[in-house]
């Protein structure tokens, strides 16, 4: 018996050990396929069994597959990939988190038997719990939503049907508007027309003689006189006009009375430019032109004074010459001092380059505002050289005239005077600066004691020199504008000789009336204008301080010229006075007496030299009661008609900014959802105007819906921006909404800032948290109703 027992031991010695089987986990079968694990290859740190890790239940072996996908291993997408936990329907895990210590069922399943406690119960009860609370901010968030949208909807409708009359109400306004301004332009046409035809008509009776023409009248002062006599006429009226103090006020180098008769006689030139102006012939019956001309006149009624009048179809009459913004900087010079401000004078009496400096100059102004210098600097030499040539020669026909006669004298004896007086004043400073050393030196020697001089008064003829030598510039500044104007401008444009006459007469006429001058004055031209009157233009000898260029035209008489006696009666009357009228002061024999001693003059008067200041006429001078007629000023009853008229324009216009900016907001509704701005079905209307922010450390967070996000530091009302509204989208797999803001301050040495906010559904729109996962790009997480939809309660299976 007993060898039967050995044999039978012996035989169950040599079966071989239960062995495990499971999945292989790959191959054509689908990892389907047993195999079998010896006891081994238990626990021996290899994964025999990838789909379940039963041949490695106390090694972390295992713990690295996910269904056949660990290293090396092609992945089984026959089986599922994760874990469902029996009791959390919601919960599924990885294969790799199997047996890894870690309880992630409730149950315990994920882990070998008896090593997780069942907690389910506690669990599933507050899953319970966050899914009601879920559901219920859904619920409260998705009928807040709804209504929203339908409020939005209605919103539209209104919006759509609103834009309609309010196109209809825009064109009415429009239609209103253009009658208004309709009658406006007809008010000032007719404003206008009456200037033209007033100033035509009192060019005519002032320049033309008639059969009713008395001896107490100017009728026929300009009808002897050819097209010549009448350029010039002009011309020196203009120089006269810009030796007046009143001229230095306006800041101008062109003549702006014979551009505002231009204004009266429906002539307009462009700027001087390049020695040329453009001249603009205004046809009042063309409503573009008559308008024009008719803002330039009733804005020159409103004004009292010339130098606030325009005479240019633009607000800005600057001439652009260098000279006349270069003069009228503050403080003064010394006449001799040689800089930009001021040219020391040839022997000639003009100032050294006064051509090459002031109208050179001008041209390159004009054409360096206007034109790129880069692509103009061949071109420049040309038109400079031109310019150069056409203005010297005007200079030089004003020079050599004989009503530049006294000028040139006085500007060469200003020249002497002024040097005498610097080297003076210099010398004197030299010797009260070194008194005292040579006083120290020369103790014991008898010094004798230079005369002491009378400081101020040599300051003050200084000051005097000066203001009329830059008077003086200035009237050839408004005599070459001048003839520029006439011959340039008028002269070339106009083909018609009948035409030309009617306008020289006319622009005569009135820059008399805007120069301000007298009676005397006109016939101080005639004198050097007309050769009647102009015979000792040929008496060339020495000009003296006490000469005055009028004392061979005194006593004043009259000549013929066909039937018409020239000048008028009142003209020679005003003449008789200025040769009556003494005109050798105490002052200018004092002065007088000093330059024949040659020594310096401690006064300067009027007249020294021949040249005497030129001051605006009367009130009682027979050109100011033409002035004032010529004036057609806006009684109150146009002025209430255009009070009333302007009321009416700018309510209309008042109306109409408002109904564009209710279109506006019209509009940007209506395209708002063409262009899908306010998001899903528009839930982000309601939230257009508003902000929310979250404090995050030192930081609050602040984002605004369609405007901007910052970055505040503390109760700082203002911060730093973080970008403007640029987008928002919508995630299909998570379903939130997703909010930017882009182009903030650039960070210091990086980008520049950006906002992202990442919305979830939520009862209350908020910020929850705020983030700067990398530099300078701001996340935050939002909770809003705008995001609790039908995808949301899908995909949390509420």
């Amino acid at each position: 018996m007993k060898p039967v027992i050995v044999t039978l031991i012996a035989l169950l010695l040599a079966l071989p050990a239960c062995a495990l089987e499971c999945a292989i986990g790959w191959g054509k079968e689908g990892g389907s396929a047993m195999h079998t694990v010896s006891d081994d290859q238990i626990d021996d740190g290899y994964c025999d069994c990838p789909l379940d890790g039963a041949d490695e239940p106390h090694t972390n072996a295992c713990s690295g597959s996910t269904m056949g996908a660990f290293t090396g291993v092609p992945a089984v997408t026959e089986f599922s990939k994760t874990y469902q936990c029996p009791q959390q329907k919601k919960l599924q895990i990885p294969y790799s988190r199997f047996h890894d210590g870690i309880c992630d069922c409730c149950d315990g399943s994920d882990e070998l038997p008896s090593v997780c406690p069942d907690i389910c119960d506690q669990v599933l009860a507050e899953e319970r719990a966050l899914q009601q609370r879920m559901a219920k901010e859904f619920a409260i968030g998705q009928n807040k939503r709804q209504k929203e949208i339908e409020a939005f909807q209605l919103v539209l409708q209104e919006k759509q049907a609103e834009k309609e009359k309010v196109d209809q109400r825009l064109e009415q306004i429009q239609e209103q508007l253009g009658e208004v301004e309709s009658e406006i332009d007809q008010v000032k046409h007719e404003f206008m027309q009456q200037r033209v035809n007033r100033a035509a008509e009192i060019s005519q009776r002032v320049a033309m003689t008639t059969t009713t023409t008395s001896n107490d009248s100017l009728t026929g002062l300009l009808e002897p006189l050819t097209n010549e006599e009448l350029t010039s006429l002009i011309v020196h009226s203009c120089q006269m006009a810009g030796e007046m103090e009143r001229a230095a006020d306006m800041d101008e180098s062109t003549c702006v009375p014979l551009r505002l008769a231009g204004v009266d006689a429906a002539l307009l030139w462009n700027r001087e430019d390049q020695g040329k102006a453009v001249l603009k012939r205004m046809h009042t019956n063309v409503r573009e032109e008559g308008k024009t001309l008719a803002d330039l006149m009733i804005k020159n009624a409103k004004q009292t004074e010339d130098r606030y009048k325009k005479f240019l179809e633009t607000d800005d009459n600057r001439n652009h010459r260098k000279r006349s913004s270069r003069r009228n900087k503050p403080g003064r010079r010394r006449l001799q001092e040689c800089d930009d401000d001021y040219r020391p004078m040839d022997d000639d009496g003009f100032p050294d380059d006064y051509i090459d400096e002031d109208y050179e100059g001008a041209a390159e102004d004009s054409q360096t505002e206007d034109e790129d210098a880069n692509n103009n600097e061949q071109n420049q030499d040309a038109d400079n050289s031109e310019t150069k040539s056409a203005d010297q020669e005007i200079m030089e026909t004003l020079k050599e005239s004989l009503f530049s006669q006294p000028r040139v004298a006085f500007l060469q004896r200003a020249k002497e005077i002024s040097d005498g007086i610097e080297a003076l004043l210099k010398e004197h400073q030299d010797d009260s600066s070194n008194e005292e050393k040579e006083a120290e030196e020369n103790a014991e020697k008898v010094v004798e004691e230079k005369e002491p001089i009378d400081k101020e008064a040599y300051e003050t003829v200084q000051s005097t020199l000066e203001s009329r030598v830059e008077a003086i510039e200035r009237g050839y500044d408004y005599a070459v504008s001048a003839q520029i104007l006439l011959m340039n401008g008028l002269a070339q444009s106009t083909q018609d000789q009948d035409q030309l006459r009617q306008d020289l007469l006319t622009l005569a006429v009135g820059t008399l009336v805007y120069s301000k001058l007298s009676l005397a004055h006109v016939w101080q031209i005639f004198q050097a204008i007309l050769p009647e009157f102009n015979q000792n233009a040929a008496d060339k000898s020495e000009k003296t301080c006490s000469t005055s260029p009028w004392v061979a035209s005194c006593p004043p008489n009259a000549v013929t010229r066909g039937s018409i006696t020239l000048p008028p009666s009142p003209v020679l009357k005003a003449a008789q006075i200025l040769c009556t009228t003494p005109t050798f002061t105490k002052e200018k024999a004092e002065a007088c007496a000093a330059d024949a001693d040659n020594a310096l003059p401690t006064v300067m008067p009027d007249g020294y030299y021949g040249y005497d200041a030129v001051h605006p006429r009367e009130e009682n001078d027979m050109l100011q009661s033409i002035a004032a007629e010529w004036d057609l000023s806006i009684d109150d009853a146009l002025q209430k008609s255009l009070d009333d008229l302007d009321k009416k324009k700018s309510e209309h216009e008042r109306e109409k900014r408002n109904t564009e900016k209710t279109l506006e907001d019209i509009v940007d509704v209506v395209d708002g959802v063409k262009e899908s701005r306010f998001g899903q079905d528009g839930e982000l209307y309601a939230l257009k105007d508003q902000c929310h922010s979250v404090k995050a450390g030192k930081y609050t967070y602040e984002v605004c819906l369609f405007g901007s996000a910052a970055q505040k530091e503390g109760d700082s009302a203002s911060g730093t921006g973080l970008g403007s509204w640029d987008s928002a989208s919508y995630d299909n797999e998570t379903g939130n909404r997703i909010l930017k803001w882009t182009n903030g301050v650039k960070c210091w040495n990086g980008p520049q800032r950006s906002a992202t906010a990442i919305v979830t559904c939520g009862a209350e729109t908020k910020v929850l948290s705020a983030d700067e996962p990398d530099t300078c790009r701001y996340v935050l997480q939002m909770e809003s109703h705008i995001a609790c939809d039908d995808a949301f309660k899908q995909l949390h299976e509420l």
